[in-house]
């Protein structure tokens, strides 16, 4: 049973890679409007021209965030993760640095989510899938007097992303514990005007979960959202979710990243889809 369960995952393992390697190759050859050229709309050539792909000047927040980064890579703390997600596998001993290694955003992805909460100015951040929090570090260092809420799954990786958190002198976040669908009512009534703003979604990656998160949020947005999507060609499931999001009425811009997805909810315009390079 060990053997065959063993093989399951290894297959599943291979087909999300192949799909993940297919897509982003499909993303090249198709995607457009590097540093917003071709792109009409006002308001999205601001964003990608200023916000995606310009040249920023970020050092301090870049600087902050590796220090933040470094001091999880140096902690040999060892955490019990269980089965969560996506991904079925047996409980196991890990270490938080091999946790840090593995799955914390990159430098990229993290800056990109600094600019936008920059330049949303929202009061209030929603996160959902805290892992270590450095996802978080990044959107507290680029807003630091917005309320931010995450939601982490397991109990123990909580508790470290909140020493962390504090003892990097992040007063702004709240780390949240639990199933995001039994805690994500009581994430967003917290939220400035129980109203939702700005969310990152970085949690269970099955296209029902996802979709069960995106009409949640949706449901209680503010006129002016942003939602983005991390790993949306990471599987089948989640490449149907993402382009589910983009057809629905309410979103009318999304900007197709090749690893995120930036969906915005804006009044009184016209759909629109980019697919950007980058």
């Amino acid at each position: 049973m060990r053997i065959k369960n063993f093989a399951s995952r290894r297959r599943d393992a291979a087909q999300r890679a192949a799909h993940e390697a297919n897509m982003r190759l499909k993303h090249f050859l198709h995607a457009r409007f590097w540093r917003g050229h071709g792109v009409h709309s006002p308001f999205v050539y601001h964003v990608v021209r200023h916000v995606i792909t310009g040249r920023h000047r970020d050092a301090t927040l870049r600087n902050a965030a590796n220090t933040y980064k470094e001091k999880l890579l140096d902690d040999r703390t060892e955490i019990t993760v269980p089965s969560i997600g996506a991904i079925v596998r047996q409980p196991r001993q890990r270490k938080v640095r091999e946790i840090a290694q593995q799955t914390a955003t990159s430098e990229k992805y993290g800056r990109l989510l600094a600019r936008l909460a920059a330049d949303m100015k929202p009061n209030g951040i929603l996160e959902l899938g805290t892992s270590l929090g450095v996802s978080t570090a990044y959107m507290a260092l680029a807003r630091p007097n917005t309320k931010i809420i995450t939601i982490e799954g397991v109990e123990q990786i909580a508790d470290i992303a909140r020493r962390h958190l504090h003892e990097a002198g992040f007063k702004n976040v709240s780390v949240l514990c639990g199933d995001i669908d039994a805690t994500l009512d009581e994430a967003i009534n917290a939220l400035p005007e129980a109203r939702v703003e700005m969310a990152f979604i970085d949690a269970n990656h099955c296209y029902d979960a996802t979709m069960r998160y995106f009409r949640a949020l949706a449901a209680r947005r503010a006129d002016r959202c942003l939602l983005v999507f991390d790993d949306i060609f990471w599987s089948d499931e989640m490449t149907r979710a993402w382009r589910e999001i983009t057809a629905d009425p309410d979103v009318m811009t999304t900007i197709e990243l090749p690893r995120m997805g930036l969906a915005f909810f804006r009044r009184g315009c016209s759909k629109e889809h980019y697919a950007v390079r980058w």
